[in-house]
Order: structure tokens, then C-alpha cells, then sequence
């Protein structure tokens, strides 16, 4: 697995490959506009952010269980097999990988209580921003912190990091990764949704990356929904019977009733590109599929940080996850990629 400055990585039984025909070179980022790609899992690891639930329902089936899946912990493990999967493209160079490296960067990493805290020990930063918690409150001042003390490229420099900063908050795509929740009966619904800040035009820079996901979205889910040879007839059916939310004309577009603090205008400025996923819900079918995935595959798939030898976090893994990590590759690509 692809480590980072700030951890090392294991992955345990995985094996994914970035989408075919990517090529993320970083001149051609660069050259579409774009210094830093920011993901931005959503939630926390605490047991505040087991989301994912069932619910009674004076009209629907009688209540069976929950899947149990993790919101925290699905957005990070989905986020790191993106930026892998990106760092796997076969067209990169040594010397280009490690340059792309620098441009991804996450809103928190594995293991961390505050925001920044790998980045200030490895002496990126001089501070953090605040608690992590299953909120925003720290967040968008961590995102916009980044943004605007980004460090830059520098060959010559045995990290490749440059010494100074540089605000780069209208070169960048902001990306939040979640796992859609629902009020619904477990087992009885299914949404993507891809949300854009309020009041944009339809070419608009952040509209423009959104569809870009959400075709990212219909082409990688579609692809793990399909039967597979191997499928229980538990998963053959439950993957029949989601196939069709993955369709284009079924992901959900456009802004969220709520003014979302990680899509105001209060993140980055007006050439920020800002998009927030809500991949898959947790509590319907899909959800029952990773749960399979999860806990009754013979060789669980695991990723597992350390700092210093020491583990520091550890995420099970589901094909879901990868799929899900695969569409923002395709999405990126497509967006900023060289063509």
C-alpha cells in the first residue's frame, strides 16, 4: 500500500488497481489548474460516527438487525484507497509519484486526536487546528489552514518539500468522502448523492468536478454490483436488486437543503473546487453488502497504520470501499488528468 510522510501502511489481503487508462501525471494537473487535491473523510473514528442503523417503521418490514458499518471509518479507508490508487497509476515516474504525493493530502490522518497532528510531528506545520471530533467545528479551519500554508514540490530537497508555503486555495479540489445514511427500514433503500455548494451555475468549476463524480460513482459502483462468480445468493440478490441506483439518472446532483459548512463560501474562495459524497447508504442494501464483505470473507481485508513501528489505526476494508475509492480516481482523472 501507498505510505505517506506521516505513516506507514499496510494492507492486509487487498489487492486493487487504479481504473484503466488514468493518467495522473502532476505537470498536467498543474497545468488544469490544480496544486492540491484535499480529501476530506468525513466524521471520526469514535462510536459517535457508527451511523450506520436500521430503523422501525410504522409502514415498512419489521426491523431485523444493522449492518455494521462505520461512517468514520468507511470515509477514511475509502479516501486512502483513492489517494493508493492514484500513486499506483502506471504512468508515473519515480520522480512524478513522489511530486504527486506532496499534491494529496488529507483533512486528518489515521490515528490522529487533532487536526494536523502527524503533519506538526513531522514538522510541516508549527501548530494544529483543533480536536477531531464526529463535527466540523475544527474542520473547515483545518481545510482552509492547509490551503492557504500548502507546501509546494521541491526536488532539490531530500523530503521534496519546499521550506516556504504557498496559498493555493484556487488551485485546489476539496473532495468530502461519507457514506450516505438513512431513516429508512435497513435493507430498504439505496442513494448516491453528489452535493454542490448553493447557488452555482452549471459551469461552474466545482459542477464541472461533481459530474465528473458522479460518472465516477455510476461506472465503479455499477462494475461491484455486478454478479460475480463466487456470490453467495444473499449477495447475488441484494446486488440485483441495487444495481439500478447506480444508473447516472439515479445519482442524486445538486446542493443540500442545508448550507453545509464544508461547501460555504466560508471554505477556500470562489475557484476552490469543492464537491461533498455521499457514496452509498449504510443501511440499505449496499450497506448489507460491505457488511458481508466485512465479517464473513475468509481473508478479511484490512488497513493498517503505524507511526514508529506502532499501529495507530486500523480500517477493515470492503470491495465496496474500493469501488468507492476508484471513482474518485476516475473523477480526478477525468477532471485534471492529461488527456
Amino acid at each position: 500500500m501507498s505510505a505517506s510522510y506521516f505513516l506507514q501502511v499496510e494492507g492486509q489481503n487487498i489487492e486493487a488497481r487504479p481504473p484503466s487508462n488514468i493518467h495522473l501525471k502532476p505537470e498536467c494537473l498543474v497545468a488544469n489548474g490544480i496544486d492540491l487535491i484535499v480529501l476530506d473523510p468525513g466524521h471520526d473514528d469514535s462510536a459517535s460516527s457508527m451511523r450506520s442503523e436500521g430503523k422501525d417503521s410504522a409502514n415498512g418490514p419489521v426491523y431485523f438487525g444493522r449492518p455494521k458499518i462505520h461512517e468514520g471509518k468507511l470515509a477514511m479507508a475509502s479516501a486512502w484507497m483513492a489517494y493508493d490508487l492514484m500513486l499506483k497509476d502506471p504512468s508515473l515516474s519515480d520522480t512524478e509519484r513522489r511530486r504527486l504525493q506532496t499534491m494529496i493530502r488529507f483533512s486528518r490522518y489515521p490515528g490522529e486526536t487533532s487536526f494536523g497532528q502527524w503533519e506538526k510531528s513531522f514538522g510541516y506545520y508549527s501548530s494544529t487546528q483543533g480536536t477531531i471530533d464526529s463535527g466540523v467545528g475544527n474542520r473547515q479551519s483545518r481545510v482552509n489552514y492547509m490551503m492557504k500554508n500548502h507546501r509546494v514540490y521541491d526536488a532539490s530537497r531530500s523530503n521534496y518539500l519546499s521550506t516556504s508555503t504557498r496559498d493555493v486555495s484556487s488551485r485546489t479540489a476539496f473532495i468530502a468522502v461519507h457514506g450516505n445514511n438513512t431513516d429508512e427500514v435497513y435493507d430498504a433503500a439505496d442513494l448516491s448523492w453528489v452535493i454542490v455548494p448553493k447557488n452555482i451555475s452549471a459551469t461552474n468549476a466545482s459542477m464541472v468536478l461533481a459530474r465528473h463524480l458522479l460518472d465516477g460513482l455510476s461506472e465503479q459502483f455499477g462494475s461491484y454490483f455486478e454478479v460475480k462468480p463466487g456470490d453467495s445468493s444473499t449477495q447475488s440478490s441484494l446486488k440485483r436488486s441495487v444495481a439500478s441506483t447506480v444508473q447516472p439518472e439515479k445519482i442524486r446532483l445538486g446542493p443540500h437543503a442545508s448550507d453545509l459548512a464544508m461547501l460555504s463560501s466560508a471554505l477556500g474562495n470562489s475557484s476552490t473546487r469543492k464537491a461533498y459524497l455521499e457514496g452509498f447508504m449504510m443501511s440499505g442494501k449496499a450497506g448489507h453488502l460491505a457488511n458481508i464483505d466485512i465479517t464473513e470473507n475468509s481473508s478479511p481485508q484490512k488497513l493498517i497504520f503505524k507511526r514508529s513501528g506502532s499501529t495507530v489505526a486500523s480500517y477493515d476494508v470492503s470491495e465496496l470501499y474500493i469501488a468507492y475509492g476508484r471513482a474518485i480516481v476516475q473523477a480526478i482523472h477525468e477532471n485534471f488528468g492529461c488527456k
